[in-house]
């Protein structure tokens, strides 16, 4: 348990679905748990409305569940964008593989933990995690691929989640997700070239050359 806003600690963040995602088609990026468990006051400016709407929707029940999570949705987005190094990691990722607005983002433990140090985490504590949320989850979504960000967080979730989707994809990082490597550059590419369908690219090339007429 973090020692500041222990309260922003108790709520699950359930993950964010982007407004266009489509089963099948949609990519789920994936971390190992939600950031801001440092000792100090770590909330950051977006982190307000965020955790706003995540008690939210905890408390709701009934046909205001829906309303709830879309509300915790649109949030969740804006909190995407204010995560500094990390957030250029996610851009890079969507905007490579076209999925800017087809994307789910989540956690394979779904809580804030101290000082956010994911080789703490309890083994069975990503098992419970998997059995009981994120598992049910990806049945649901169905996505195209799973794209792990960093190799750690591979070393602990690969054997879970390997096998349960068409594509798995691991993209290596930094500490504190400084800069993009020309590692993670590469492996981005490549993944590029699986997820884009050969149809897809035709399209974009076909819109290209009638803006350039």
């Amino acid at each position: 348990m973090p020692i500041s806003n222990q309260d922003d600690a108790r709520v699950m963040f359930p993950g964010l679905v982007s407004e266009c995602y489509v089963l099948g088609e949609g990519i789920v990026v994936m971390a190992i748990n939600p950031g801001g468990g440092g000792d100090n006051d770590t909330r950051i400016q977006t982190d307000h409305a965020f955790y706003g709407a995540m008690n939210e929707f905890k408390q709701a029940s009934g046909e205001e569940i829906h309303a709830k999570f879309e509300a915790l949705n649109r949030a969740a987005l804006e909190s995407e964008q204010s995560w500094g190094g990390l957030t250029k990691y996610i851009n890079t990722i969507l905007c490579a593989t076209g999925r800017q607005n087809n994307h789910v983002y989540m956690n394979a433990v779904p809580y804030r933990i101290r000082g956010d140090k994911a080789n703490q985490v309890p083994r069975e504590a990503f098992i419970r995690a998997y059995d009981k949320i994120v598992s049910k989850q990806l049945e649901i979504l169905k996505p195209r691929a799973i794209v792990v960000l960093g190799k750690t967080t591979d070393n602990i979730l690969g054997m879970y989640y390997r096998d349960k989707v068409p594509g798995y994809y691991v993209i290596p990082g930094t500490t504190g997700w400084r800069y993009i490597t020309k590692e993670a550059h590469e492996a981005i590419e490549a993944m590029r070239g699986d997820i884009i369908k050969p149809a897809e690219t035709r399209e974009e090339k076909k819109i290209g050359a009638v803006e350039v007429d």
